[in-house]
């Protein structure tokens, strides 16, 4: 009970210090301070289509594509910097998500996360000077975070005990806080929190929200070893995986809306 009560403080309380400090409007979508795009081609502003009379990105997943595919065509990504020059040491990001019921899960796929240094944080890298927090969905609905954080850091063993991570040593990314995430056919919110730690302590923290419910928190992360602080938004979306399995079989379409960005 004690535990209940102090997860349910702290919860209210960061939620009673949030201050808002970006929107994404796909109204005005040509604002945003992005970089680094690629395959523009798959994106484009459009109704929402479950008829809120919002515009949100849609995004095409072409039958057969996947991330490791030798000139994979598939989703689209862009980085978004919307700090100017400020600091940032801990953030929350939400965003909402919509699949389609003709989707088709496969083996899954990435999502947009928070992200801090190079953009380049992913496929493999050792993230000595750069991290990120994409989410992933899975089979069935299941999604997760799913992270590029220092590979020669001092994890905990909490840490590497909840991770997909192989004895705490990924050839990819760390996989963590997995669960149901999503339904078809109906607009989902996810939030993740994400406190940077202080270089050398692991006292960084990663909480996860769906649709308003805590799925996931875990607050001895260690995200860095030196100064990086977060960056912004990668925002990324494809199916994959490194292999042909991991493909989509048919070509499938997503939707995105509301995004936002707060500190604490």
């Amino acid at each position: 009970m004690k535990i209940f009560l102090l997860a349910l403080l702290l919860a209210v309380t960061i939620s009673s210090i949030e201050s808002l400090i970006w929107v994404g409007d796909f109204a005005n979508f040509a604002s945003w301070p992005i970089g680094n795009p690629y395959l523009t081609e798959n994106r484009e502003i459009v109704n929402d289509p479950k008829g809120s009379g919002q515009k949100v990105l849609k995004v095409k997943y072409p039958a057969g594509s996947y991330s490791s595919l030798p000139g994979n065509k598939g989703g689209t990504g862009f980085f978004v910097w919307p700090f100017g020059t400020n600091i940032i040491q801990h953030a929350t990001l939400e965003f909402e998500v919509l699949f389609p019921a003709d989707w088709d899960w496969v083996k899954g796929g990435k999502l947009p996360g928070l992200f801090g240094g190079r953009t380049s944080c992913s496929g493999g890298d050792m993230a000595l000077d750069c991290f990120s927090t994409r989410f992933m969905f899975g089979p069935n609905g299941g999604g997760y975070a799913y992270l590029y954080v220092s590979k020669v850091a001092n994890h905990s063993a909490e840490f590497c005990a909840l991770t997909t991570a192989p004895n705490c040593s990924p050839d990819w990314g760390y996989g963590i806080g997995g669960s149901k995430y999503f339904d078809k056919d109906r607009w989902i919110k996810i939030k993740q929190l994400v406190k940077l730690n202080t270089p050398g302590r692991q006292d960084g923290r990663l909480t996860i929200w769906v649709d308003n419910v805590q799925k996931f928190d875990f607050a001895k992360m260690v995200y860095r070893t030196g100064t990086v602080p977060i960056s912004g938004i990668a925002f990324e979306t494809f199916f994959g995986g490194n292999t042909a399995d991991w493909a989509t079989p048919k070509t499938v379409y997503s939707y995105f809306r509301n995004f936002r960005i707060e500190t604490f």
